[in-house]
């Protein structure tokens, strides 16, 4: 089962993407979620066959939330 929701720390002017994995570590795919940089849509999408999520830009990345298909 994939994690429900993550949060991804960064620092300000960065590129960021990130990998969906289950609780033993394996990547999900086709997994659909949306990335909101505080509380605000900036990016949906479907993992890939890695369970990666397509790379976000942004010039203050202080909290961004990863909410996958159960949270949508």
């Amino acid at each position: 089962m994939p994690r429900d929701v993550r949060d991804i720390q960064g620092i300000s002017g960065c590129v960021v993407r990130t990998d969906v994995k289950d609780d033993e570590g394996n990547p999900v795919s086709n997994v659909p979620y949306r990335i909101l940089d505080s509380g605000k849509p900036i990016q949906s999408g479907v993992t890939n066959s890695q369970g990666m999520t397509e790379r976000i830009e942004t010039s203050r990345l202080e909290h961004v939330t990863l909410e996958l298909e159960n949270e949508l």
